[in-house]
């Protein structure tokens, strides 16, 4: 392929995307929505390679081959170097069973489908994000996947020989994709987030720029222009937040701010000056290399010292990751890209790191018992903490969801309402009074609430937010409640405070006479209990974000309303962390996250509820 220009000013729109990316993800708070620098490398990404293809396809002097080598010896490189290096700090770093999440996610990165693997991981129960030290790469995947099938998709656009009509074909597959972008954000946002389709508007946004470049503005215009792109971009990663549905009509703005200052707009005698400056420019250069390393080292870093960075903290981290990232295009990228070796020699080095990578990560995922031996029972490898996070809900079946009581065995009806923690509930009061007709109907997120309260969702995804309207529906449907003659209320309270409770439990008291059993919080931890406690460290009070909240207000709050019981009242002898239950007898944790109970732990909870000859399903 020929050499193709040199445009500087989109060098410096590169580094100011790295470092609103960069900034974010150091909590920088006047840049919470410094995730659109990823936008702005789609919207390059999408020029620049339709910049190279159509005049080569044009030409008819276009290599698929030449093409997907220059790719891959651009990309793998790095990137394999940083999935290494990930690791290797993981194992040094992590307890077993977030190293071997680290394998995993390294995998799916070497195959360039993490975006598909953190979308399928994504959801209520989702590990935070900063114990993920390759989240990032789901963009690199999108990419390459785009990569995989445009040339494909514009070799055959390209027959068409006028440009409106090109245009028109093109603009289309960019108004399918933004329309459905937008429209997934009701249904799944996940999806909408991760996957390629609903992202390709934006590689097309920059693809159409090919075709108005011969468009030249006069140099006030080009000024203006250039301020309301730079202006655009600056005033949107400090005004967007993780609250704001993304992408869909969100990503549009900043995309198209970006489309302004790829234009020749951006190479103006005045405000370019901003972003089209030598120190901004090189962090382009280096911006694939330091976007690759700079969260790995944020994710370590917060794992080693706290999730709460301080400025001492952001600033070590800031340097750090451009000295290596710096290091890295040096040393790894420029080399594999300017080389001159044969093509041949490069692929066999790349795809031959490549097998290792996978063949390692193979070997100690499936062969786990053989190269690590727990030194204690309370480091937990990835397979046991998911068959515990299972058995959680072994005691659902197709009765406990027949609401219409169908088939029921039992003189008297329980019904458990809740959000996630519902199953909890029905673990514990299922072992220790197994005599009773247990229903339950629940949805993450979403405790039981009256129509007013239901503001409180408003910040929950879509989806989600449809399933809890879809509950409460039917928890106020005529006659429901009045089937049961017990309903247990087991949520976890935070957002959803006593009064949200109290309103609810006076609604439902106008449609039922049943009794009402409320159980409040036990321990809820800042981590995972299998991350503090596979680290070797001993759960201490900083561990912990809240131990029986608003118990005593819960308490106060019940008379003539329900029943309140404590499960903090079940399990210690007081506030005193050491007087607390921890773990079952038999070594298995409370919890394998930070606040739902273990199944083991439920039998613990229920021999409790035994031994105190607590007879909560005995009518005053």
């Amino acid at each position: 392929m020929h050499k193709r220009n040199y445009f500087p000013h989109i060098d410096g729109l590169r580094g100011i995307a790295v470092l609103l990316v960069l900034l974010f993800h150091l909590d920088i708070t006047v840049l919470k929505g410094g995730f659109i620098g990823v936008d702005v490398f789609f919207v390059i990404s999408g020029y620049l390679i339709s910049s190279i293809l159509i005049p080569k396809i044009d030409q008819k002097d276009f290599s698929f081959k030449e093409f997907y080598f220059r790719r891959i010896k651009r990309l793998m490189p790095s990137m394999l170097f940083v999935v290494i290096l990930t690791l290797l700090m993981a194992y040094f770093v992590y307890p077993l069973f977030l190293f071997e999440k680290t394998l995993k996610s390294s995998t799916a990165t070497v195959l360039s489908f993490s975006n598909v693997y953190f979308f399928l991981e994504s959801g209520y129960f989702d590990s935070s994000s900063y114990i993920k030290p390759l989240l990032h790469t789901w963009s690199l995947s999108v990419e390459e996947q785009f990569y995989l099938i445009w040339p494909f998709l514009l070799f055959f656009t390209l027959k068409i020989k006028k440009t409106v009509h090109r245009v028109l074909v093109l603009s289309s597959f960019a108004v399918i994709s933004f329309f459905f972008s937008e429209y997934y954000l009701t249904i799944n946002s996940s999806a909408a987030f991760f996957l390629t389709p609903f992202r390709v508007f934006e590689f097309l946004i920059g693809t159409l720029l090919f075709w108005t470049n011969k468009f030249e503005f006069k140099s006030y215009a080009k000024e203006s222009l250039s301020l309301i792109g730079i202006t655009g971009l600056i005033f949107l990663a400090s005004f967007y937040d993780n609250k704001v549905l993304f992408p869909g009509i969100n990503a549009l703005l900043p995309c198209l701010f970006s489309a302004i200052l790829i234009h020749n707009t951006g190479q103006t005698k005045y405000v370019s000056r901003i972003y089209n400056n030598q120190l901004i420019r090189w962090l382009g250069r280096i911006s694939y290399s330091l976007y690759l390393i700079h969260w790995p080292f944020v994710v370590f870093y917060k794992h080693l010292y706290g999730p709460n960075l301080n400025p001492k903290d952001q600033i070590i981290l800031f340097f750090s990751a451009i000295v290596v990232g710096f290091i890295i295009y040096k040393c790894i990228e420029t080399p594999f890209r300017v080389t001159k070796r044969k093509e041949s020699k490069i692929i066999i080095l790349i795809f031959t790191t490549m097998v290792l990578i996978l063949v390692t990560n193979y070997c100690l995922l499936h062969f786990e018992s053989f190269f690590f031996k727990n030194t204690t029972t309370k480091t937990y490898g990835l397979k046991q903490i998911e068959e515990g996070k299972n058995l959680r809900f072994q005691l659902l079946s197709d009765t406990i969801n027949d609401l219409n009581l169908k088939n029921t065995k039992h003189t008297e009806q329980v019904l458990i309402l809740g959000d996630s923690h519902a199953p909890d509930a029905l673990n514990f009061l299922k072992l220790a009074y197994p005599n009773y007709d247990y229903r339950m109907l629940s949805e993450g997120g979403c405790p039981p609430m009256v129509s007013d309260d239901l503001k409180l969702i408003n910040n929950h995804p879509p989806e989600m937010k449809d399933k809890c309207y879809v509950m409460m529906d039917k928890i106020y449907r005529n006659n429901f409640l009045s089937k049961y003659e017990y309903i247990v209320i087991n949520v976890m309270f935070g957002w959803y405070k006593p009064e949200n409770l109290v309103a609810f439990v006076k609604e439902i008291k106008k449609k039922t006479k049943a009794k009402i059993i409320v159980f409040g919080n036990y321990i809820v931890l800042k981590r995972d209990m299998p991350e503090i406690t596979g680290s070797g460290e001993t759960i201490t009070n900083k561990d912990i974000e809240s131990f029986g909240l608003y118990d005593n207000e819960l308490k106060i709050k019940s008379k003539g309303l329900y029943q309140f019981i404590s499960k903090k009242e079940l399990l210690s002898n007081g506030n005193n962390l050491k007087d607390c239950v921890l773990f079952t007898a038999q070594n298995a944790p409370m919890s394998y996250d930070s606040n739902h109970l273990s199944f083991e732990f439920s039998k613990t909870i229920s021999d409790s509820l035994r031994i105190k000859k607590i007879n909560i399903f005995k009518k005053k």
